[in-house]
């Protein structure tokens, strides 16, 4: 049985993007179609099950590394362990400017990460 990829986004709420992404990856077997209007095979959608699953869902706290301020003074940008991308950290008033290329925890979020003690 095949799912549509927009009702595999809508049960799993991943965005499209995320998901387009993944499907440059997955073997042409697991999928047919182009854009919207791809369908997934049983295995295609159980290997981006896999891809996406972050264990407990939510509100997980990660080692992040510090890269530098945002131009907004209450975000930092950050590397999350195991991710390979950049994402913003919304940081408490009192570490304000005083946060120093390291690292530190965080706890994940959708689209900014919190700042985490730890």
């Amino acid at each position: 049985m095949k799912i549509l990829i927009t009702e595999f986004a809508e049960n799993t709420g991943i965005s499209m993007n995320e998901l387009f992404v993944a499907l440059q990856e997955l073997p042409e077997e697991m999928k047919s179609g182009v854009g919207r209007r791809t369908w997934l095979t049983e295995e295609g959608v159980d290997a981006l099950k896999k891809r996406f699953d972050t264990g407990s869902g939510g509100g997980d706290v990660v080692k992040v590394r510090i890269i530098g301020p945002c131009p907004n003074p209450r975000f930092y940008f950050v590397v999350p362990a195991g991710l390979n991308k950049r994402v913003a950290m919304r940081i408490p008033n009192k570490l304000k400017g005083k946060l120093n290329a390291g690292s530190c925890y965080a706890k994940v979020g959708d689209p900014v990460y919190e700042w985490a003690k730890g």
